[in-house]
């Protein structure tokens, strides 16, 4: 078994943690030669922190952070240049493309949130969710039909035999 030391794991973790959201834990473990399950064990560890003195807590663990926290670090970064940005942003454990992230979903959230489908779109949606539950209907009687003439089929050629049997 391969023993790695605890800097490692520390920055193995850190880098765990601050991946972006479409980069997966196990392309991470590749990356750093590791097992997947070993890091997320690592992960596991240092957010319950039983690794150290709470090196990772949630405060710099990025996954764990609330809205409200995300809002508030993207609204303090808005007026500073990169450098205070990239500052501010190792005080509190974070990297500037996950603020960057973050204010992208919180724009895209406004966007979407207010909008509630037209009185015409709600009814076009309400008519064919309609008629997708009377065609589902209709198949699944039709397959149930189906498996009944099949039973049936197979009871008879039990009981007669088929004609090859003639």
């Amino acid at each position: 078994m391969k023993k790695y030391s605890y800097e490692f794991k520390t920055q193995a973790v850190e880098k765990a943690l601050g991946r972006d959201y479409d980069v997966s834990l196990n392309s991470v473990a590749i990356h750093l030669g590791v097992d997947h399950s070993t890091l997320r064990r690592w992960v596991k560890q240092f957010e319950n922190q039983s690794y150290g003195e709470g090196i990772m807590n949630e405060e710099k663990s990025p996954r764990l952070w609330t809205a409200e926290q995300k809002l508030e670090i993207v609204m303090a970064c808005e007026s500073m240049d990169k450098e205070q940005i990239s500052a501010h942003c190792r005080e509190r454990g974070v990297y500037p493309h996950h603020v960057k992230q973050w204010k992208a979903e919180i724009l895209k959230s406004m966007s979407t949130s207010g909008k509630s489908p037209s009185p015409a779109r709600l009814k076009q949606l309400t008519e064919e969710n309609k008629s997708l539950r009377k065609e589902l209907r209709r198949k699944e009687k039709a397959l149930a039909e189906a498996a009944a003439l099949l039973v049936l089929k197979k009871k008879a050629e039990q009981m007669w035999g088929t004609e090859e049997d003639y």
